[in-house]
């Protein structure tokens, strides 16, 4: 069905087609009412003339107006019901978008941090690793080994760095901030301020925006 007559179909324009139909139907009212009035004054006579015959029981008509004005309340009823089922569908339309978004945005932080669990797990290997790489005066038996785990060590960062893991970077002297630092001890050094970190024990990790391990530290006193 063509958007125009849907349109010719809607209520608002039923209703200006009976307006106007109630315009033509004042004038054919007028006749009708006329025509009620002689009828009912020549029953009468009759009655009089013959009060024992027993009338024919008339049909009663019913006024063209009385029709028009019901089909405008049922119309009104109609208009009213639009509106509602219009606003109800737009509910409907904003909770499903809602949901949907919600969904996407879900699917989107899967995907983003399906990295988490594992990586965290493999923190503690990779500590070991650069340990070992910070080990000095080695035989050459060792540094063999020692350049395989270079190797390995280089490549598990890279695949880190693929899915967006980076170190978080902590420097001695630093303000300490509980979101990315985590508290081992508090000493008295007197190297830097109250309140600043005095040795960063072990690295914090951030997968995206969001921290995986918190920066092991000392605070000064």
């Amino acid at each position: 069905m063509s958007n125009e007559k849907r349109e010719n179909s809607s209520p608002n324009q039923l209703k200006e087609k009976i307006a106007h139909l109630k315009e033509e139907l004042a004038k054919v009212n007028e006749t009708f009412q006329k025509q009620l009035k002689q009828e009912s004054q020549d029953f009468r006579s009759e009655k009089e003339t013959s009060p024992d015959q027993q009338s024919p029981v008339k049909e009663e008509k019913v006024s063209p107006m009385v029709v028009i004005e019901e089909l405008e309340r049922e119309i009104d009823l109609l208009l009213r019901d639009n509106v509602r089922l219009r606003e109800e569908k737009l509910v409907v339309l904003a909770d499903s978008e809602n949901l949907k978004r919600r969904v996407q945005e879900e699917q989107a932080n899967v995907r983003k941090y399906r990295a988490a669990g594992i990586v965290e797990k493999l923190l503690p290997a990779l500590d070991n690793f650069e340990r070992a790489l910070q080990v000095e005066n080695v035989t050459p038996e060792v540094k063999n080994f020692l350049m395989g785990f270079e190797m390995i060590y280089k490549l598990i960062k890279l695949s880190f760095g693929e899915e967006g893991i980076t170190e978080i970077e902590v420097n001695v002297g630093d303000e300490f901030d509980s979101k990315i630092h985590h508290a081992i001890e508090i000493v008295e050094t007197g190297k830097v301020k109250s309140g600043q970190i005095a040795k960063v024990l072990q690295k914090g990790y951030l997968i995206h925006d969001r921290v995986l391990r918190h920066a092991a530290v000392n605070v000064e006193k």
